[in-house]
């Protein structure tokens, strides 16, 4: 308790590591579409500090690779001390993936848990390569 009393200056970190993030290989390029969907992911308001919630769902069409489950998690574990409003967490996730995957398209959604009696959903979608890569 004796720290309570102390001012101290809440640290926010500067960044998610992208660098978490690892792909692997499609052999089949038929591949329709990947959809993954993450119900756990936390960052932190830049204003109150406090914890905000998300579903983030993540579908794209991959080229010639596609995202590792477990470094997904990974990174996005990686956003729990990021200071960061929902919309531009949205956009920095689609545009890391599409970075890594170089994929055909990306559509990114990321929901909020409920706030003062408010949510909010973002959405970034971003086309890249449309024909497949032999």
């Amino acid at each position: 308790m004796k720290h309570l009393k102390k001012k101290r200056e809440f640290k926010f970190l500067n960044d998610s590591q992208p660098d978490l993030l690892d792909t692997f290989f499609v052999k089949d390029l038929n591949l329709n579409m990947v959809t993954l969907t993450a119900t756990e992911v936390t960052s932190l308001c830049p204003i109150t500090h406090q914890p905000d919630y998300h579903k983030i769902t993540i579908s794209y069409i991959p080229n010639k690779t596609c995202v590792e489950s477990k470094s997904l998690k990974l990174y996005l574990g990686s956003w729990r001390q990021v200071g960061i409003m929902t919309e531009p967490l949205c956009y920095r996730i689609a545009q890391d993936l599409f970075n890594l995957l170089s994929p055909r398209w990306i559509k990114v959604i990321v929901s909020s848990a409920f706030r003062g009696g408010i949510s909010v959903e973002a959405q970034v979608e971003l086309t890249g390569i449309l024909s497949k890569s032999k």
